[in-house]
């Protein structure tokens, strides 16, 4: 009986958190960065990176290196991608009330050279706004490129 007590406190207090954890925000920042953003890159898809990328888009690269979003649209353009793959985990998405996010993970890249594959990893953080009700990247920063795996 003490139980059947609680369910009461559990269903208004816990269920709600689980639901805002289930948003259709959530989903879409989350699909955004997991497949849409990397199959820009790696299908070297302009005018998806372009509909990703505010217009005052800047990147920090591992390297320290600032970029816009012209560059990042002109390397995509030029640059066939040296990787079979990529998988980005998101181990940080929040959303706040202002219409800012924050999506953060580690990305495995991998890739298979003259030395056979490889894996490398690296850490990204992604302040996206939303604007005229689509999710738009303002600021990117990536740390940490380290090879993990032969």
């Amino acid at each position: 009986m003490p139980a059947r007590r609680w369910l009461p406190l559990y269903l208004v207090v816990l269920c709600p958190v689980a639901a805002a954890a289930q948003s259709p925000d959530h989903d879409t920042l989350r699909r955004l960065k997991q497949v849409e953003w990397p199959r820009a890159y790696r299908e070297q898809d302009t005018a998806a990176l372009n509909r990703i990328l505010a217009d005052d888009f800047r990147r920090i690269g591992s390297d320290g290196e600032w970029s816009t979003k012209a560059e990042e649209l002109e390397y995509i353009r030029s640059t066939k991608p040296s990787y079979d793959s990529l998988v980005f985990r998101v181990d940080r998405l929040d959303v706040y009330p202002n219409g800012t996010a924050v999506v953060a993970g580690t990305g495995m890249v991998y890739s298979r050279g003259a030395e056979g594959p490889r894996v490398m990893e690296y850490r990204s953080t992604n302040v996206l706004l939303k604007q005229g009700g689509r999710w738009r990247a303002v600021a990117s920063h990536t740390s940490g490129d380290r090879v993990v795996g032969r």
